[in-house]
């Protein structure tokens, strides 16, 4: 009987180290391989470079994809930091772990560019080069909607507006830090896009806060649902 009973409490045993070992080797163990075990399509809502760190906010950029991040890599060469970011869907995930997590990387001396590492590209998604414009890209998925209107905030003061003709169903629009005062507080940012159908002028959602993401592409979707118009924010991608 305690023959046994040993016998069952060392299957046991063994069971557990066992996934134990393998629960290690998924949350840890693909830092042995770098960034070849990255992600390589992550949404960033934000990347802010001072001069002693970078605190980046990242999201699954996979819509039906159950993924959780559980850690990152990050590599500084010279005045370039390479970032990558490590999802798993099961094994390695914690019951906390979510699909989007905000992280901070030390850096020394000035950073120039991010750059998103994964396993077969890279993507710019931070330059300090064209960190005084701002690009907005929409995807329009509306056929009632014959222009785009949009005003610009600062705090609650509106400070440009125009309208947007468009082909297809895509749209870009271009800021510049020279389009504002020299003494604008531009971490107050905001934008409120306007669906124009004929004579009818129908808000869009709640305005976005662009605010401390200067050089960087800013990608909406627009769409009418129901005869409803929503806004979905689909994160930020390389600079152009």
């Amino acid at each position: 009987m305690k023959k046994r009973l040993k016998k069952v409490l060392l299957a046991l045993g063994g069971i557990v180290a066992g996934v134990f070992l393998i629960f290690v080797a998924f949350r840890y163990g693909w830092r042995l391989f770098g960034f070849s075990m990255c992600k390589d399509n992550v949404g960033f809502e934000s990347v802010i470079v001072k001069e002693d760190e970078v605190t980046l906010k990242c999201f699954n950029a996979d819509s039906f994809s159950f993924d959780c991040m559980i850690g990152y890599k990050a590599k500084q060469e010279g005045d370039i930091l390479y970032v990558g970011v490590k999802y798993n869907t099961l094994l390695g995930v914690l019951p906390d772990d979510v699909g989007s997590g905000e992280f901070t990387v030390p850096v020394k001396g000035e950073i120039n560019q991010v750059i998103l590492k994964g396993r077969d590209k890279e993507l710019i998604i931070w330059d300090r080069a064209g960190n005084d414009k701002l690009t907005i890209h929409i995807e329009l998925y509306s056929e009632d909607m014959t222009m785009l209107h949009y005003q610009c905030y600062l705090g609650e003061e509106e400070v440009a507006q125009a309208n947007v003709a468009y082909e297809g169903t895509e749209v870009s629009l271009k800021l510049s830090k020279n389009d504002f005062p020299a003494d604008a507080d531009l971490s107050t940012l905001r934008v409120a896009f306007t669906a124009i159908e004929g004579d009818k002028e129908i808000p869009i959602g709640e305005p976005q806060n662009l605010a401390a993401e200067w050089g960087q592409t800013h990608e909406f979707v627009i769409a009418k649902k129901e005869g409803e118009y929503i806004i979905q924010r689909e994160g930020i991608s390389e600079f152009k």
